[in-house]
Order: structure tokens, then sequence, then C-alpha cells
């Protein structure tokens, strides 16, 4: 068994019982999408795909999951027959799959597709599903329309809790779509930013007042 199958069972098995949107379907689909930006950009495979099945296998750990993730994907890796030598490569992507603030660190090739591809699955239709599993999960209201979010109101770097599921739309989701690092996240991200704007105007649409001016 390869490395990589012998990896998928093992963040099968982590995320069994997650019912957060992040469970093992979601890093089946970003290992899909970085295969095919890192394809596309000329880079590392067995880093971005390495990444992709071990950077949220804690997610019911939320908000540690990421330094659990960081205390275990050594050991874990080695443990499946991962080249040692591009461990660090992971880790390095790893850390840095939530950074919001790229300028504050160096990253490699490897870790800024990576965002994107972590990114992609936060929008478009499954993005949706899982914003609101998400938000159901640990108990974010649907929305608050008093509470609404211009998005400018709140950081790029944001990485608090909405105060509804709508209004991290506008905080944060609204946003990825400008902030993608690859070209072939950018081309991605179009018709994913596209199908979101039109969810939310059937959703305002279908709420018994009037909807506010910049949906």
């Amino acid at each position: 068994m390869s490395w990589q199958a012998k990896l998928e069972v093992e963040a099968r098995n982590l995320t069994r019982g997650n019912s957060s949107g992040h469970d093992y379907w979601h890093h089946w689909r970003v290992m899909h999408l970085c295969e095919v930006i890192g394809k596309a950009e000329h880079l590392d495979l067995n880093v971005l795909k390495a990444c992709a099945l071990t950077h949220d296998v804690y997610a019911n750990d939320y908000p540690h999951h990421i330094d659990l993730a960081l205390y275990d994907a050594p050991t874990v890796l080695k443990n499946v027959g991962f080249p040692e030598h591009k461990i660090p490569a992971v880790i390095h992507c790893i850390a840095n799959h939530e950074n919001y603030a790229p300028g504050k660190v160096r990253l490699s090739r490897e870790a800024l597709a990576f965002q994107d591809a972590d990114r992609l699955d936060a929008i478009g239709a499954i993005g949706i599903a899982r914003t609101f599993t998400f938000g159901g999960s640990i108990g974010v209201p649907l929305w608050i329309p008093k509470h609404m979010s211009r998005g400018r109101d709140v950081p790029w770097d944001y990485h608090g809790l909405s105060k509804s599921t709508i209004n991290h739309f506008y905080d944060k989701l609204l946003r990825l779509k400008n902030n993608m690092n690859t070209k072939t996240g950018r081309r991605l991200a179009v018709r994913r930013h596209r199908f979101m704007r039109l969810f939310l105007r059937e959703f305002f649409s279908e709420w018994p007042i009037k909807p506010p001016a910049h949906s």
C-alpha cells in the first residue's frame, strides 16, 4: 500500500464522526484541488497531497486543531512511509494554511497553492453547505439582521466567529476570490464566488424584510 493510501485511511479514521464540515471528504476534495492547482503551477504534488490529508483531521478540537495537527503530522507521515526530507515542507503548509496575512511570513509556493485549495472548498455550493454545517455545529444563528456585516467592518485576517452564518459570507467568504495566490486558484474561484452571490440574493429575496443594499 502506498503512503498516500495509508494516509487516506488515517485521515478517514481521525475524522470519523466529524459533523462540522471538516470530515474526510473535505480532505479528499482539497486533495483533488491540490492536484489541479499543483499540476497547473508545476508544484510538488506529494507535499500538497500530504497537507490535504493532515491539515484538519483534528477539527473537532477547534480552535486547537492546527496545533494538534502540527504535533502529530511528523509521526503520522513517517509511519505511512512519506519521504522524510519533505516533512518540513508539509509542516510549513499546515502551519500557514489559515495565514491571512502572508506578508508577515514568507510562504513556499506549495503553501500558497495549498491555501488556495483549502479556501476553494470554503466557497461555492460546497462552501455554502459547509458554512451552515459548521455554524450549526457550534451554535451560530442563521442570520441576525440587526448585526449585518459589510465585510469592510472587519479586518481581512479576521479569525473570530461571525455573529451569524450569513455574516460570515461578508466577513470572509466573499473576500476569498480576490485573495487567491495562484493563477489557477483565481480562475477556479470565479464561478464559486458568483454562485455564492446568487445564493445570497435568493436568501434575502425569501426573507420577509427588505434585503441589505450590499447583498
